[in-house]
């Protein structure tokens, strides 16, 4: 500078003046944070290169010192665009900064300057006009701040505008998500459904939409099902009479689940008419590859909600099926407590309606018990409980392991007074297990509870049928007075009354594991179940068939609860020893269960430790029972003990209808085992009850022979008179036991009809009855007419005639011939017609096995299963066009053609119902039977004709009339 001012040269010293200055402004900047100062000195060595013309340095001076306004304010007039936006842009003058980005072409650079400077209109300008020119990472950035902006000011006309520049759904989907989750986090489901269903039209949007919506009526349901009301007081006091249910427990049914709770049914409406507008839209969808796996339980689910909704219950139960084949555990669970909660007993189709709430009602408990109880397995715990998170709708919060979430309108809520009014509530995970627990429980049990209610008045469960009507054909009380069942008793109605009544048993049998103090309630079913179903009472409203093939389906928990009954019950804590009635009782259903002979040795210790003036007389029954296991029959025991009961009736409490009817029992037991056990070579006709009651259950040998002739007809002479005897006490009663009177006057004539000896004086007490002036009371008695046929039948042959026909009115007994194949000289039975059925057997086993195969039920069961694999095994040969016989094609065809148009004639139901359940079945049986009967038939003619013997003759000559017969019927 010094040398420039000694030469005179202005130009050059004013530039380097300008320099200097910047110097000193730059050196300003370190040595001081002083803005003002720094500014004026820049400024200084602005204006001084601008004294210089060097507007460049100019506007560098200015840019240094922070003034970037007037320096792309120079650069502008310099033409210098760039440096000028970007001074702009740190001067945050967005405007200018836009526009000379936009002048250079830098369009990327001109949307971020005006979406900095929030000049949203004129980004949506920018990009309507330059879209192809902005690459992808500005334009998503960009669009994503326009929708921030917009989607704040509640502008959703704007907020459409963005959406339209995304070319894609995707896209689309991509931007709204976050949104969509805030929204979520905040409890607006349907918000959140609306953003995404209204703005996208993938399969993303559809799956999250309809789960947005699902979740609110799973809040709806669930709230309904399981809202804790106050318990009905009537119901609540009638608790406490019958059990003793202790302070904690009243004060839990205070607050019991109420499955009347009602549900937000506008609410609901309104959120599945939206949820269906979702499923539409997905129809429209030409690229169905995208569609996720769950969508189609998640539309089904969403069906569950508007069957619900129209309280649907066919269709519910079909999506419980559907979730149930899917394995979709969790909401399988959620059809199953809307189908209980909507169902309503009523008249129409009674039965199947209630059949199914048991069937879902212990489905139901199955689900939920895992979770009640304690697990060993901490695998299997975890999921099981991650499972009921989802049921309950409980969430899991970020970062904390052991808290869960839920939203302040779920039932779940501890303290709804006390809690935070954010929209999640936050608790300990195992607080929410306990509750979820205590609601499952209470739900559950409240369940079972109706059940017990609805139970008791379905006369096919709670009542016997009634005597009246099955005795005479008509009952003089009307249905509503009657508590017997009004119903005429086949086999099929008696086996499907019993397996009803078992099911009802089982479920009440689940409140064992939910709480104890319920027990009294299965008490109750347990001896129902006993009296009404199981226990044998008379030919005319009893099936032992069918009760035999019950006993042997029966399920694990009723036989479970039997045993438990029995031993925990009747031979501990309520055994007595002078009550005969409970000690008979316990007998025969011991007997029933197979497991009379251990119950019959605790029993005799148990009367054994007991002191009373029976003992002994008790003793020589339960002597007699055991001795038919080890087949050396003590009858002296059984004489004495029937003559101490008739004779002590009062006093050892036999003096109601079942103590009789047990007593009728243990004298057909014992008069079976005399002639199950007499002289040889001789056969005996009984009813088929006598077999499977007594006979089958203690495996008796039939080729024992244990007793001679002589020996054989003082047993006979002894039971006649104890029959009598006991005829006298029934008669001089004020009450009249039709049943019971019927039972041993027919006992009466098979007597006489295995042991002619004994026609006549069987034939002159049935006079005595009839005339004699000491019965004046008896044939007064108003079913002394159904008495009347027996008693004044003038000869034993048609009095037989009339036994065999009215054990054969109702189906459920009829008279069966036990044939020892090689007697030399057999019992004839000249008043039985050929039609009676005849059992032969070589073996005592072979009786029992060929009973249980004859049997009606066995063999429908078995045709049924033949039947359905021939079906199949054609349908798989048509599948594979494999050639077999063209006849068997031509039967599957036909009956494929009749079903296809008789269902559309007719409809699904009513083929199902009547014909595939019906006279088809019921024919393709009946063949089944004959065709293996008469297979059977040849197969004995040919064994016996390999024998030349004499003795063999006459068996092959019956064979074959007896073959004969039956090609007719089956040529019919």
């Amino acid at each position: 500078m010094f040398c420039f001012k000694k030469s005179r040269n202005e130009e050059l010293y004013d530039l380097a003046n300008a320099y200097n200055l910047r110097k000193i402004a730059r050196a300003s900047t370190i040595k001081s944070s002083d803005n003002t100062t720094k500014k004026k000195n820049f400024t200084c060595a602005a204006e001084a290169f601008k004294k210089c013309s060097n507007p460049f340095m100019e506007a560098s001076c200015y840019k240094e010192g922070g003034m970037y306004e007037k320096a792309g304010d120079i650069y502008v007039e310099l033409k210098k665009y760039e440096h000028a936006a970007f001074c702009y842009c740190n001067a945050k003058i967005w405007p200018k900064a836009g526009e000379y980005f936009e002048k250079i072409n830098k369009y990327n650079k001109a949307a971020l300057a005006y979406e900095s400077g929030k000049l949203y209109e004129i980004v949506i300008d920018l990009i309507e006009r330059k879209k192809s020119e902005i690459d992808n990472t500005t334009f998503e950035h960009t669009i994503h701040s326009l929708y921030s902006h917009y989607y704040q000011e509640k502008n959703e006309e704007m907020c459409k505008k963005v959406l339209s520049f995304l070319k894609t759904q995707d896209e689309r989907y991509k931007l709204l998500k976050q949104y969509v989750r805030e929204l979520c986090s905040n409890g607006r489901f349907e918000e959140a459904s609306d953003m995404l269903i209204y703005n996208v039209k993938n399969y993303n949007s559809f799956t999250e939409s309809l789960q947005y919506l699902l979740h609110l009526c799973r809040i709806n349901a669930l709230n309904a099902i399981y809202t804790v009301e106050l318990v009905d007081l009537k119901r609540l006091l009638l608790l406490k009479k019958k059990s003793n249910i202790n302070e904690e427990a009243q004060l839990q049914l205070y607050r019991i689940n109420a499955l009347n709770a009602t549900m937000d049914t506008v609410e609901l409406n309104r959120i599945l008419k939206k949820a269906h507008n979702i499923t539409e839209n997905e129809k429209s969808q030409s690229d169905t590859s995208k569609k996720p796996q769950h969508w189609d339980n998640l539309v089904k689910e969403l069906q569950l909600y508007i069957a619900y909704l129209n309280n649907d219950l066919e269709q519910v139960y079909k999506c419980i099926i559907f979730f149930k084949n899917r394995e979709d555990f969790i909401t399988e669970f959620r059809a199953i407590s809307i189908w209980l909660k909507l169902f309503q007993i009523s008249q129409t189709n009674i039965h199947d309606k209630y059949r199914r709430w048991l069937e879902l009602l212990l489905r139901l408990h199955k689900l939920a018990v895992p979770f009640m109880s304690l697990h060993n397995n901490v695998e299997k715990a975890e999921k099981i409980r991650k499972d009921f998170e989802k049921i309950f709708v409980v969430n899991t919060v970020k970062k904390k392991k052991n808290k869960r979430q839920i939203s302040f309108d779920n039932y779940l809520i501890i303290n709804k007074m006390n809690a935070k009014k954010e929209y999640w509530q936050v608790y300990e995970k195992d607080v929410i297990y306990r509750a979820i627990s205590k609601s499952l429980s209470s739900y559950i049990r409240e369940l079972i509870l109706k059940t017990d209610e609805i139970g008791r008045n379905i006369p096919d469960i709670a009542s016997e049928i009634c005597n009246e009507l099955s005795f005479s054909g008509k009952c003089q009380k009307s249905d509503s007075d009657c508590r017997g069942h009004h119903v005429k008793p086949t086999p099929l109605i008696l086996y499907n009354r019993l397996k009803f009544a078992s099911f009802q048993y089982i479920v009440i049998r689940q409140l064992d594991m939910i709480n104890k103090e319920f027990n009294y309630l299965q008490r109750f079913w347990a001896e129902n179940l006993i009296r009404n179903h199981f226990r044998f009472q008379s030919p005319q409203i009893s099936c032992p068939e069918a009760t035999d093939l019950a006993i042997f389906e029966m399920h694990t928990s009723v036989y479970d609860g039997f045993i438990d009954l029995i031993y925990k019950k009747w031979l501990d804590e309520e055994i007595n020893p002078i009550d005969f009635a409970s000690l008979l009782k316990y007998l025969f259903v011991s007997v029933q269960l197979r497991r009379d002979k251990l119950i019959f040795r605790k029993l005799y210790d148990k009367i054994s430790e007991k002191i009373c003036i029976h003992e002994e007389i008790m003793e020589k029954l339960l002597s007699f029972i055991l001795s038919i296991y080890t087949r050396a029959i003590s009858f002296d025991n059984i004489f004495q003990f029937i003559d101490y009961a008739v004779e002590n009736a009062e006093s050892v409490k036999l003096d109601s209808f079942d103590a009789f009817n047990d007593l009728t029992s243990l004298i057909e037991l014992t008069t079976s085992l005399i002639f199950a056990i007499g002289p040889k070579d001789s056969d005996f006709c009984f009813p088929q009850s006598y077999f499977f009651n007594y006979y089958y259950p203690f495996k008796i040998d039939l080729l024992s022979n244990q007793c001679d002739e002589k020996k054989h007809h003082e047993n006979l002479k002894i039971i006649l008179d104890k029959i009598q005897q006991f005829f006298s006490l029934l008669i001089s009663k004020n009450q009249v036991y039709p049943t019971i009177i019927l039972r041993l006057i027919q006992h009466l004539v098979l007597i006489g009809l295995n042991e002619s000896k004994y026609e006549q004086e069987i034939l002159k007490f049935f006079k005595c009855l009839s005339e004699e002036s000491d019965y004046d009371q008896f044939r007064k008695c108003p079913h002394y007419v159904q008495f009347k046929k027996y008693l004044e039948g003038s000869n034993i042959g048609d009095i037989i005639k009339i036994l065999n026909d009215d054990l054969k009115r109702t189906e459920c007994d009829f008279l069966v011939i036990a044939h020892y194949r090689y007697i030399k000289s057999r019992r004839k039975f000249p008043y039985l017609g050929p039609k009676v059925k005849k059992i032969t057997y070589e073996e005592s086993h072979l009786f029992y096995s060929r009973l249980r195969r004859n049997s009606k039920f066995s063999q429908e069961h078995k045709a049924a299963g033949r039947i359905q694999n021939w079906f199949r095994q054609l349908q798989k040969r048509k599948e594979f066009h494999l050639l077999y016989d063209s006849t068997f094609y031509k039967i599957f065809n036909d009956v494929m053609n009749f079903c296809q148009i008789s269902i559309k004639e007719k409809g699904k139901t009513a083929i199902y119902k009547y014909y595939l359940r019906g006279p088809m079945v019921d024919t393709i049986v009946k063949l089944i039977e004959l065709q293996k009967k008469m297979n059977e038939i040849k197969n004995q003619l040919k064994e016996s004709m390999k024998h030349s013997s004499d003795d063999k003759l006459e068996s092959c000559l019956e064979y074959l009339e007896e073959l004969k017969f039956v090609n007719i019927h089956f040529a019919l």
